[in-house]
């Protein structure tokens, strides 16, 4: 009679065991879903993904940037996962890193470039500027744009796929 309880009581531990793991597995896989990208609110805008997208220059000190424009190469900026930037200023190519806040800000480091001599463009150094005097973004629409106080925007881009 012992061991036929004891037999009884280890079936029920076992079946108890095991609702106790799928209890678990269940809210294991609620909790862990695939986040996404965490939404921050800069100045009531609200921000969409600034890292691991090509953005490409579309306005540059107010005025609209044309592709036509840049014969040589279309001005980009790229930001990966680790703050690592890559750029294109539509002549050269740019490399550096980018400090980013929760809160929007951006400062963008010092930055390496090629050397490439291309002749009759005018926007090299106001990009260059753009990244230099930025202190935040935002991003709407898939617009990213980069700011200089509240009302200031240096520049802007457009969303148009992931970086590389």
């Amino acid at each position: 009679m012992v061991f036929f309880e004891a037999k009884q009581s280890l079936k029920a531990m076992i079946k108890h065991f095991a609702y106790s793991i799928f209890c678990l597995l269940i809210f294991q896989s609620i909790a862990c879903k695939s986040k996404k990208e965490t939404v921050q609110m800069q100045f009531g805008v609200v921000q969409e993904k600034l890292m691991e997208t090509h953005w490409e220059l579309i306005e540059l000190e107010g005025k609209p940037f044309a592709k036509k424009e840049s014969p040589n190469a279309i001005p980009f900026l790229e930001i990966d996962s680790l703050g690592q930037v890559v750029a294109n200023d539509g002549c050269n190519r740019l490399t550096g890193s980018a400090q980013i806040g929760k809160d929007g800000s951006i400062q963008f480091g010092p930055m390496t470039s090629s050397f490439k001599a291309c002749f009759g463009q005018t926007f090299e150094t106001p990009f260059r500027n753009a990244l230099k005097n930025c202190d935040h973004y935002i991003i709407t629409g898939g617009i990213l744009n980069l700011m200089q106080g509240k009302k200031n925007s240096l520049a802007r881009f457009d969303a148009v796929g992931s970086a590389n």
